[in-house]
């Protein structure tokens, strides 16, 4: 048992009227009274939410960087919006839809992080996935808030107790390689609008509820391989995790907005204290590049655009990074260091 982790429980009222348990994990559990006495000098925590096809663990050599930072260690909280042991781990895990995930899912969590922290304001990191339902949620409640947001769990009572999201919950934001309207076009998102609606259709005559990563790679590898003018391999830095899963529900929502000129931006009209949006950029090859905008291989600089003019803040800014691809920006031990540094710089400014 890891007493670092905690749970949340979501309202019933979601798209398939259940609720569905959520992990979070407190980064700082195990460390000593003293270290925590020292060193965090700021009570606010900073809430790291992930991506796609990625787990909790796929967040903890972020988490633990930012949580023991040499010069300011912070309060650290993960979220497993995706991805987790209840909503996608096994038979009965529900088929969850994208509205549920800002409705239900990431308002449950932040107000859970708020009940076990006694603190109603935080600062939140979220990547791809994980900053564009943090957006889209906070567009709906940063104004009024969310009462009975969810539940967490009371560790006195052994109960499951009400939590509320508090109005503006979120001071600094960070949203690094975050997913908009897919304006612009890239290797990857050209792959998805050309095959995603064939894996859509062969997973649901597969009856499949949730989908892993390595079946939609692999998926995309075979179709992709029948025209030798695409790279096929550039929807391989979308994750690293080939055993996490999503919701069938939430690969038909990407691939609708994908192949949709209709969509809105993330979070149009949120308004935030600070606004840090960070992104990576790859040279564009093969055959179709002359298509393809400045992208880091899924999200382009169109959508960074999109997101950070679509959001009122008077402390914003964003950041770029040559060379770097959707994946290595945030996950990857080395290469991720200028992301993670920037992350510091902002949550602690």
């Amino acid at each position: 048992f890891d007493v670092s982790i905690r749970t949340v429980k979501t309202l019933n009222t979601t798209s398939y009227q259940n609720s569905t348990i959520l992990r979070l994990k407190h980064v700082n559990s195990d460390f000593s009274d003293n270290y925590k006495d020292n060193v965090v000098d700021n009570p606010k925590p900073v809430v790291v939410g992930n991506g796609l096809w990625t787990d909790l663990g796929d967040l903890d050599f972020i988490g633990n960087e930012i949580s023991k930072g040499p010069q300011n260690a912070r309060d650290t909280w993960l979220i497993e919006i995706t991805g987790g042991l209840i909503q996608d781990g096994h038979q009965s895990s529900p088929n969850y839809k994208y509205k549920d995930l800002t409705n239900y899912y990431w308002p449950a969590l932040i107000a859970g992080v708020q009940e076990y922290t006694g603190q109603n304001s935080i600062d939140y990191v979220g990547y791809s996935n994980g900053c564009r339902v943090a957006l889209d949620s906070l567009a709906n409640f940063s104004g009024s808030g969310k009462n009975n947001a969810g539940y967490y769990f009371d560790y006195d009572t052994g109960q499951y107790v009400y939590s509320d999201l508090s109005s503006s919950p979120v001071d600094r934001f960070v949203g690094v390689a975050c997913p908009g309207a897919f304006e612009g076009r890239s290797e990857a998102s050209l792959l998805m609008d050309s095959f995603g609606s064939i894996l859509v259709a062969l997973f649901e005559f597969s009856g499949a509820d949730h989908v892993h990563w390595k079946d939609v790679y692999t998926k995309y590898l075979t179709q992709c391989r029948k025209n030798e003018s695409l790279d096929c391999f550039s929807v391989l830095t979308i994750s690293r995790n080939d055993e996490a899963k999503i919701s069938l529900n939430t690969l038909k929502y990407y691939n609708e907005i994908i192949n949709s000129n209709n969509d809105q931006q993330p979070g149009f009209g949120l308004t935030l204290n600070r606004l840090e949006l960070i992104n990576g950029v790859v040279p564009n090859t093969g055959f179709f590049s002359f298509l393809f905008t400045d992208n880091d291989d899924l999200v382009t600089l169109e959508d960074r655009d999109g997101i950070y003019s679509g959001i009122n803040s008077n402390n914003k800014n964003y950041t770029l990074f040559p060379n770097m691809n959707h994946w290595n920006i945030f996950h990857h031990e080395v290469l991720s260091k200028p992301t993670i540094d920037k992350i510091r710089e902002v949550i602690n400014d």
